[in-house]
C-alpha cells in the first residue's frame, strides 16, 4: 500500500493508505480492486483518545465455498485509562459485505454487520496483558434466512514481543 500519514497536530494524527489489489480464488477468478485504510486518532488528554477507521478489502466468503466478498468497514471508538495498567474501550462498527462470485452457481447476496464492542485491559506486566470483551452483533442480509443477532464475550491474555 502507498499513502500518506501524519501529525495535523500535537494531538491529532492521521493515516491514508491505498492499492490495486487483485484477489486470486475460486475456479481460477481473479477480482480486482482499489482498497484503501484510512484512520484518524486524536487524543484529548492523558486519559481521553477517539478513533475512526475505515477500510475495504476482498476476504473469501463466509457462508460460501469458492467465492469472495469485497468488504467495507467503518467504525468509531473511545479509549479511556483510568490507570497506567487499565484501558477501557467503547467502539461501533459498520461492516458491508458485498459477494462476488467465482463459482458462478447461486444467487449472489449482500448483508450488512453492525456491532457495538466494550473491552477493558489490563496489563499485568511489560509484555502481557489480560483482557476482556463483550460484543452484540446484528446482521441484515438480503435473505431473511441470513439474518441474526449474537452476544460474543472474550476473556484472554495477550503477549507482545
Amino acid at each position: 500500500q502507498a499513502g500518506i500519514g501524519s501529525r495535523a497536530t500535537e494531538h491529532i494524527s492521521y493515516r491514508l493508505l491505498t492499492r490495486m489489489s487483485a484477489f486470486d480464488f475460486g475456479n481460477d477468478d481473479m477480482k480486482y480492486g482499489w482498497i484503501y485504510t484510512v484512520d484518524v486518532n486524536w487524543i484529548l488528554n492523558r486519559k481521553w483518545a477517539l478513533t475512526a477507521m475505515g477500510s475495504s478489502y476482498f476476504q473469501p466468503s463466509e457462508d460460501r465455498a469458492g467465492n469472495a466478498d469485497m468488504v467495507y468497514n467503518f467504525s468509531v471508538g473511545a479509549t479511556y485509562r483510568p490507570t497506567k495498567k487499565v484501558f477501557l474501550r467503547a467502539d461501533l462498527a459498520y461492516r458491508n459485505h458485498d459477494e462476488q462470485y467465482s463459482n458462478g452457481y447461486g444467487t449472489s447476496f449482500d448483508y450488512d454487520n453492525f456491532s457495538s464492542r466494550l473491552r477493558i485491559d489490563y496489563k499485568l506486566m511489560k509484555y502481557v496483558t489480560l483482557y476482556g470483551s463483550i460484543q452484540y452483533d446484528y446482521r441484515i442480509s438480503d435473505y431473511y434466512y441470513y439474518d441474526y443477532d449474537r452476544f460474543l464475550g472474550l476473556i484472554g491474555l495477550m503477549f507482545r514481543y
